[in-house]
């Protein structure tokens, strides 16, 4: 257990993953601030455009002020929902639970930084699914993986946000969850339990709530040795095992154990507090997101394809720069290969 510590607290998750709550609720903010700046500047934009390529003006019918652009709540809410997605795809295809889990802390650390009105939640959540497939060494193939009709997806979707994702996860791909600590946990309590079906009651509750663990901020605000032991106090009291026993046995000195009794009970307090997003939340959200999306990371857009024809036409101004251009050919030079060809 020392180990796992040791190496959870020299990894880049807790490094760079890990926040206040204050912290975390100020770059949420921030995102989604920056996020309906861009999303106004270019839906102005593509307005523009639309109306260059009308003989008339177009009716003023995407007028900024009648945009109601997504709250931090709503893209929480949309983020939370799709999270919950990922557990279903995943039983799916039969997915170990590292993989699950893996796939939600992607999209947790993906949509800190990024909004869903650049980016489409489905894709995201697919893409960051098939990549934790790999990071976690249970490889499927693309095309196998984008089979599913009920995806209603294509290999290219995914792929095409797969280096975008990435690079917004820093390429940090190694991810700490608590089933490592808790089964570690479960080893431990044996010395003090002779009840083995009851522990493993314990065990198989804590899991419960771990995997609930997953669909909540604990990820950036604990240690997943912390978020373990929680889930093991909380199943304790869901099949009533003596706890405190255990804790005394384990932690024995009073004044480290009071406080991470403290700590438990803030994580407890978060778990019992979870509450899934309903699918009519999730739709009104959609409604909303169908005007405020930014038009600049749509195919369909006029904005997207004029950026993209003009991306185009740098490439190949660039290339062209590269072709050295052939010197033209003197008389005397055209004589000599004249006079050249004859002799030969």
């Amino acid at each position: 257990m020392v180990a796992l510590q040791q190496n959870y607290e020299q990894s880049s998750q807790c490094r760079h993953w890990r926040f206040s709550r204050a912290k975390l609720h100020e770059i949420r903010r921030a995102t989604n601030q920056s996020g309906i700046e861009r999303a106004r500047a270019n839906i102005a934009a593509e307005k523009d455009e639309l109306h260059q390529q009308q003989t008339q003006p177009a009716p003023d019918s995407q007028d900024d002020t009648a945009v109601n652009y997504l709250t931090l709540e709503d893209e929480l809410a949309l983020c939370h929902f799709y999270e919950t997605r990922i557990e279903t795809v995943s039983k799916y295809f039969k997915f170990p639970n590292q993989v699950k889990a893996t796939a939600v802390v992607f999209m947790k650390r993906f949509f800190l930084y990024n909004t869903v009105m650049d980016y489409p939640p489905k894709f995201i959540m697919l893409t960051c699914l098939y990549l934790a497939t790999k990071t976690e060494n249970h490889f499927i193939q693309i095309e196998e993986f984008a089979k599913p009709s009920t995806l209603k997806t294509t290999p290219k979707d995914i792929l095409d946000y797969e280096f975008i994702v990435s690079q917004s996860l820093k390429f940090e791909f190694t991810i700490h969850h608590p089933y490592s600590p808790l089964y570690g946990f479960f080893l431990d309590a044996q010395a003090v339990v002779d009840n083995m079906a009851l522990l493993t009651q314990v065990y198989n509750k804590a899991m419960e709530w771990c995997h609930k663990s997953l669909f909540t901020d604990l990820v950036f605000l604990y240690f997943p040795s912390q978020v373990a032991l929680a889930a093991m106090l909380l199943a304790a009291q869901d099949v009533g095992w003596d706890f405190d026993t255990y804790l005394t046995y384990k932690f024995t000195e009073p004044v480290p154990r009071q406080e991470l009794v403290t700590i438990l009970t803030d994580i407890a307090a978060i778990l019992k507090a979870y509450q899934p997003i309903t699918v009519t939340t999730v739709r009104d959200i959609d409604r909303k997101l169908i005007y405020c999306r930014n038009p600049e990371k749509d195919p369909s857009s006029l904005l997207y394809q004029k950026k993209l024809q003009q991306a185009e036409d740098a490439e190949d101004q660039r290339r062209l720069a590269k072709v050295p251009a052939k010197p033209p050919s003197t008389e005397s030079e055209s004589v000599a290969e004249g006079e050249g060809g004859l002799v030969d």
